[in-house]
């Protein structure tokens, strides 16, 4: 009975890794700013798709996070991130005296508090 189970999980697991890997990463790879050859984003891992760039041989491990408000973020060649890396660009002002930061707009924010990330080739995020 154990092994009639463990074949029938590993067929579940392959087919789930093969309609990831053929049918949803697509998608994913399509709605980035840019993207590189060799670009592996594993499941679990959500990005403002449209504020990141990845260059080629770039691997994004499971359940990370890339979330941008206005700058971006750009990964260059051969870098690798390990499991919930968490990346976030942007910052709140906190200069404003008597003002709540949830009171201060978008258009009010001045650009050192939206700097972009931008990692060079060959890095291990782990």
């Amino acid at each position: 009975m154990q092994a009639a189970m463990r074949i029938v999980y590993k067929l579940w697991h392959y087919s789930l890794k093969g309609i990831y890997k053929y049918m949803v990463m697509p998608f994913k790879l399509a709605m980035l700013k840019e993207c590189g050859r060799k670009v592996y984003i594993a499941r679990g891992t959500y990005m403002d798709y449209r504020n990141v760039s990845l260059a080629d041989n770039v691997s994004v491990g499971p359940f990370c996070l890339f979330m941008c408000s206005r700058a971006e973020i750009r990964v260059g060649d051969h870098v690798m991130f390990g499991p919930h890396v968490f990346m976030i660009t942007g910052n709140h002002r906190v200069d404003i005296i008597g003002r709540y930061m949830a009171s201060i707009a978008d258009a009010e924010k001045l650009p050192e508090n939206d700097q972009p990330i931008i990692l060079a080739g060959d890095n291990w995020i782990g």
